[in-house]
């Protein structure tokens, strides 16, 4: 059996009474053809095509091709009666100035009761419709579009635009803007970019991998939002186009927001140095929008600002070495690389090496010094057996009253933080002098025996005139225990103690000789 027609063509709206005619493309093996008319209508025909009088009500016009083996599918196409012609169609919609060559579509509105549409295109264009829209190629000369609506009653009035061929593809789109935020950007935020509209153009956005285009797409403004998959530096581009194709691109550099590493650490509250109980204020510049993560050395607590520009620490007697102090940046972008700064405990440093005899005679004063020490706030001197200081031992510089033996003279400097590491430098006492050698050579000395004693100890000194001398005695504590001024006779002086009712322990004699001093330690046992 033949197969079922194609669309049966003809006019849907008619008014009553006309000559219409309706066909349907000849079907293959189709030796005849059957029309079934709406009731009132009027014609028949066995071909493919029909000429028929309309009626007064609407139906369907049906069709079916046959042959000798039978009938096939019927096609039908609905129409209705219309009292009148159509209206005018409104204004014509689409370009004014086409590129030749280039592919238009043109519109109107559809009208009430219009069954088809007739479009007359300029000289060179080329391009079919029957309905209310028509896809035309344009030519190289303009000229004027026209469209009526017709029906079973007639045609209306034609619709015109005039139009010319020509132009060029349009010049890269203005600048491009950004709102919504700063122009760099963090992942999970979205930005707005926009361009200067112009009339009868569209818009194509390109964005980078891994930025998503929300809306406006074909506009002259897009929302964009960032995941984490984009990679800075990227480029948002936009072209224009219009009838001709499309111009160049105008682009934007798109930068990931990375964050600024923070600022110089300042420090207030004391000297950059600290020690155990210190307490320091440490900052940096602020941010806007910037919160900061502080790490303290160990044996540092931070007391205060955790997350702010500004924090206070104190130092706990767990800070017994150097240490760091970092600071980062953070927002929703990530962190930044730490600031850091060295935190250093204030012991003092080794001193110097110490300046002085280290080869003397003796019953020789030797003057001993080293440079001063940073943040020493006193000296600790170890004096070999041989040798006793005269005057202030915790400063820089020290005298010693030499005996027969020398040793290893040292020093540390020491503060509040603690002491230094130790300097020394061996004494070699290179000749003996007796008393009186030692005298003559302008220098006073006293010796004590026997020592350590039980009851009777002698002090025996040189003197080189008759002069007035004084000696005292005391505990270890520094408790005035005896004193006495003697008269020293020009020669060997030799003066006797009585100690049998001191406790058992140790004494310091200090005698007073002229502008001279010396201060002997006596055993009692």
């Amino acid at each position: 059996t033949p197969v079922q027609p194609a669309p049966i063509t003809g006019n849907t709206a008619v008014c009553a009474g006309t000559a219409q005619t309706y066909d349907v493309t000849v079907v293959a093996g189709a030796t005849s053809y059957t029309w079934t008319l709406p009731a009132g209508w009027s014609g028949s025909s066995t071909t493919n095509s029909i000429n028929i009088t309309s009626g007064s009500s609407a139906g369907s016009i049906v069709v079916k091709a046959n042959n000798g083996c039978g009938s096939g599918a019927t096609r039908s196409l609905a129409v209705n009666i219309t009292a009148s012609t159509p209206a005018q169609p409104g204004a014509i919609t689409g370009v004014a100035i086409a590129c030749p060559g280039s592919s238009q579509t043109y519109s109107v509105t559809a009208v009430a009761g219009a069954g088809s549409y007739a479009w007359t295109l300029p000289s060179g264009w080329s391009g079919t419709s029957t309905t209310n829209t028509i896809t035309a190629t344009a030519g190289t000369t303009g000229g004027t579009i026209s469209v009526t609506a017709a029906n079973g009653c007639g045609t209306s009035i034609a619709r015109t635009l005039t139009v010319a061929a020509g132009g060029s593809v349009p010049s890269a789109p203005g600048v491009i803007t950004v709102t919504g935020g700063i122009p760099t950007i963090c992942t999970g935020e979205s930005r707005t970019y926009t361009i200067p509209q112009i009339a009868g153009l569209t818009y194509n956005w390109i964005v980078a991998t891994g930025a998503t285009i929300n809306n406006g797409q074909g506009t002259n403004s897009i929302n964009v939002s960032f995941t984490a998959a984009f990679s800075s530096p990227g480029n948002i581009s936009v072209t224009a186009s219009n009838s001709c194709g499309a111009g160049p691109a105008s682009s934007i550099s798109i930068s990931k927001n990375v964050i600024a590493r923070p600022g110089t650490i300042t420090i207030s509250g004391g000297i950059a140095r600290v020690c155990s109980g210190d307490t320091r204020a440490y900052s940096v510049a602020a941010v806007a929008g910037i919160t900061y993560a502080w790490m303290a050395p160990s044996g540092a607590n931070i007391n205060s600002g955790q997350g702010t520009s500004t924090i206070s620490i104190t130092y706990t007697n767990n800070f017994t070495a150097n240490g760091t102090l970092n600071v980062t940046a953070n927002n929703q972008c990530g962190t930044s690389i730490a600031r850091t700064i060295n935190i250093i405990r204030n012991t003092p440093t080794s001193p110097a090496p110490i300046a002085g005899p280290d080869t003397i005679c003796n019953g020789t004063i030797g003057t001993y010094s080293v440079a001063p020490v940073t943040a020493a706030t006193g000296y600790i001197w170890v004096v070999p057996a041989g040798g006793t200081v005269q005057g202030p031992s915790n400063s820089n510089t020290i005298s010693i009253l030499w005996g027969t033996t020398g040793g290893n003279l040292s020093v540390r400097a020491t503060n509040s933080c603690g002491n230094s590491g130790s300097r020394s430098v061996k004494i070699i006492i290179s000749c003996n002098r007796s008393l009186a050698e030692t005298a003559a050579a302008n220098h006073f000395r006293m010796e004590a025996y026997p020592n350590p004693t039980s009851d009777i100890v002698n002090l025996r000194f040189y003197s080189k005139e008759k002069t007035s001398y004084s000696f005292t005695v005391t505990d270890i504590a520094g408790r005035k225990l005896l004193s006495e001024n003697q008269q020293a006779s020009v020669g060997m002086n030799i003066h006797t103690l009585n100690l049998s009712k001191f406790t058992k322990g140790t004494y310091l004699v200090l005698v007073e000789y002229k502008d001279a001093k010396q201060v002997l330690k006596i055993n009692v046992q």
